[in-house]
């Protein structure tokens, strides 16, 4: 599907926009890096102002965009479910964290499971434009973490053979689950060569803020080998500015 068509900014009040954002990492910058982002943000040439805030220099930032490939494939287990992103390319695909499910059989809502994420996939994996998925819900019926980070990746592969966008409760579950879709892949060259699945989360906390756990989570999510998935959430009005364009920036 081609994008491009709805232009509801005009080309001036994107350049305004992003040059605010810009603005707004260089002189106002991002608070509460962790010690490994603040370590390679130092030495790519970020600055620590007086208030403690990590500041990305104009140029550094406009460089950084500019490298940038301009064309990725997420692939999915099976080539037919590969995700081209390039020029004006489109892809639809869900997500969020829900933590209860409309029961269409009883009419109600109610926690969600493990086997909800499952059939979820499933579901994913049967709709033509839905191109990738990320499991929707959290299997409130495992208590612990980690078990649920784990479970809920393995019903995600079993559910559906598209790409996958997964999230961890900590940095120290990637791995395991890293291990799992090698395994599934066949081995971990194998994989490396078509990593059909990626890690993520909502590293920022408006305004402007690192989240550390999912921080973490954001860096070790590297070693699945493609993009890092990230979600920034501002609310317009309380933790971000009441006017859209200030929230956008």
């Amino acid at each position: 599907m081609r994008s491009g068509r709805f232009k509801p900014l005009s080309d001036r009040d994107v350049e305004r926009i992003h040059d605010t954002a810009l603005a707004l990492l260089a002189e106002v910058g991002m608070a509460n890096p962790i010690p490994l982002l603040l370590e390679k943000a130092l030495q790519a040439g970020c600055r620590m102002n007086d208030h403690e805030r990590l500041c990305f220099p104009r140029a550094l930032v406009e460089d950084t965009i500019a490298r940038v490939p301009r064309e990725i494939v997420f692939c999915g287990r099976e080539p037919r479910h590969d995700l081209e992103y390039q020029g004006s390319r489109v892809h639809y695909g869900g997500c969020g964290e829900a933590v209860r499910i409309l029961d269409v059989e009883n009419d109600c809502y109610r926690p969600s499971t493990l086997l909800d994420i499952y059939d979820c996939g499933r579901l994913v994996d049967a709709l033509e434009h839905i191109h990738d998925h990320s499991h929707w819900m959290i299997a409130t019926d495992i208590g612990d973490p980690r078990q649920a980070d784990i479970n809920a990746a393995y019903a995600c592969f079993a559910g559906t053979s598209k790409n996958i966008s997964l999230s961890f409760a900590s940095a120290a579950n990637v791995e395991p689950v890293l291990q799992m879709a090698q395994l599934i892949a066949g081995g971990e060259q194998a994989f490396s060569e078509r990593p059909f699945c990626s890690g993520g989360g909502c590293c920022v906390v408006s305004p402007l803020a690192y989240g550390e756990e999912n921080s973490e989570v954001c860096i070790a999510s590297t070693a699945f080998g493609s993009p890092v998935w990230i979600v920034v959430a501002p609310q317009a009005g309380a933790t971000a500015p009441a006017a859209l364009a200030g929230t956008l920036a």
